[in-house]
């Protein structure tokens, strides 16, 4: 799996069967793990029926870690008889939350250490900025709160403000509060906050994912792993000062990096992302676009077939980039 495990299932071992077998050298759990997933509220009749399995396997293999997952939870007896059998019980959210391998982040944020510090200092003093513009007057944090809970269409929310409005404050006061909530309740996305102003170049959507797991001590986790709860909406991404990172940019690498926030968005992705105004507005990077076309066809290209060809090529990319990037939701602080 994208997470280092390698799961089969389901497997018959000695006429019982199991729905999946999970093995890893360094994960979770050092033995094997012997999974029952259900999607019912597991009372001791389901329980006795699972535990009927587990005691088969455990003659096979003595190791043998096994684990029920179920949707719905189990009953206070089942939980308490599954302990003394050595059986895991775990809700969905739980399980997550133990293989998610996110505990050095979390840990960063939310205990000792100078980050923690600077943004436990800054959340003591922090005054509650707003949101005034023509969708209307909210307090930013609980409206961007109401946006993180609500699944809709606008996956992007673009935050936008002059210098000195508190952007990235912003950005980290909602890392503190919504990193303390994921501690308690793996069930919410866990949010990657990543300064944009640290790329000068311009970057991928992995590049730009790996760049925040080297950062954060987070090396150990699969990037395909970590690429697949972005998509998935388990991650949300917290993208501080695009106009910071633009200014450095030429125009083909600027919509480079714009490809890549589209790519990450064709695929599920959601997030915020702050800038000043005039370096993110649809109607300037657009026009960022058409010089660019301009310039392919007076450059000429050789024959022009290959002019036309890379023509269609920049026009299918902006079709992503409306579709899934500029198809965003915008306040202004």
């Amino acid at each position: 799996m994208l997470n280092h495990y390698r799961v089969q299932g389901p497997l018959h071992i000695h006429g019982a069967e199991v729905d999946l077998v999970a093995s890893l050298e360094n994960g979770v759990f050092e033995s094997n793990i012997y999974v029952e997933i259900t999607t019912e509220y597991v009372n001791t009749t389901k329980y006795g029926k699972d535990v009927t399995k587990f005691i088969t396997i455990r003659e096979v293999d003595r190791e043998a870690k096994c684990i029920i997952v179920s949707q719905a939870g189990f009953t206070p007896d089942v939980i308490e008889r599954a302990k003394a059998a050595r059986v895991h019980t775990m809700t969905y959210d739980e399980l997550f939350a133990q293989f998610s391998k996110f505990d050095k982040y979390v840990s960063r944020v939310t205990e000792d250490g100078r980050y923690h510090e600077e943004l436990s200092t800054l959340h003591d003093v922090y005054e509650e900025p707003v949101f005034d513009d023509k969708i209307g007057k909210h307090l930013a944090t609980d409206y961007l709160l109401d946006w993180r809970n609500t699944l809709d269409h606008r996956r992007w929310l673009i935050v936008v403000g002059e210098y000195g409005t508190g952007k990235t404050a912003l950005t980290k006061v909602l890392q503190y509060r919504w990193i303390y909530e994921y501690k308690y309740n793996a069930s919410i996305p866990i949010v990657f906050r990543i300064e944009l102003r640290n790329f000068v170049r311009q970057f991928d959507e992995r590049s730009l994912i790996h760049k925040f797991l080297d950062d954060n001590g987070l090396g150990h986790v699969s990037l395909e792993f970590v690429m697949s709860l972005i998509r998935s909406g388990k991650i949300l991404l917290l993208l501080d000062g695009y106009d910071e990172m633009a200014q450095y940019m030429h125009p083909r690498e600027r919509r480079a990096c714009l490809e890549a926030l589209a790519a990450l968005s064709a695929e599920g992705a959601r997030g915020i992302l702050t800038s000043r105004p005039n370096y993110f507005s649809e109607a300037e990077e657009f026009q960022v676009f058409e010089v660019l076309y301009r310039s392919v066809v007076q450059l000429g290209l050789g024959d022009g077939s290959a002019a036309s060809s890379i023509l269609d090529k920049e026009k299918r990319v902006d079709e992503l980039l409306e579709s899934h990037f500029f198809s965003r939701h915008e306040r202004i602080l």
